[in-house]
């Protein structure tokens, strides 16, 4: 029984000086938590850079795309035989002025048109059938 608190006694003076103290285990912990810090700042940076590339890359694919497909499709389609004419009504000319109404004409009511109800409209309408 000697011999094996003998042993057990040796084996543990040479293993408890080499385990870490609370100090270390601090240090450590301290240590990797910036190691850690500094590498996910440094993959942030790298994924941010990616995806701008990506992007680039994606707007000139789809810009190439997009005007290579107005090239095809305007060959294809051919020039236009009968392009749409656009009509505009142009307002009427209005550089000379329209003739002012005689003093007499607007007393009496003249160049007022009354439209006139037509005697059979009349009827029908009084009494529909």
């Amino acid at each position: 029984m000697q011999t094996r608190l003998t042993t057990l006694e040796t084996k543990w003076d040479t293993v408890v000086p080499t385990l870490a103290t609370r100090e270390d285990l601090l240090a450590l912990e301290g240590r990797l938590r910036d190691d850690m810090q500094h590498r996910f700042i440094d993959l942030q940076r790298w994924m941010d850079s990616a995806l701008q590339r990506w992007v680039l890359i994606a707007l000139a694919v789809m810009s190439i795309g997009g005007g290579a497909g107005l090239v095809l499709t305007k060959r294809w389609t051919g020039p236009v035989s009968s392009p749409m004419s656009l009509s505009v009504e142009q307002p009427a000319d209005t550089s000379q002025p329209a003739p002012a109404p005689a003093p007499a004409d607007v007393a009496a009511g003249a160049g007022l048109v009354v439209p006139q109800a037509d005697a059979a409209a009349g009827q029908d309408a009084e009494n529909p059938a």
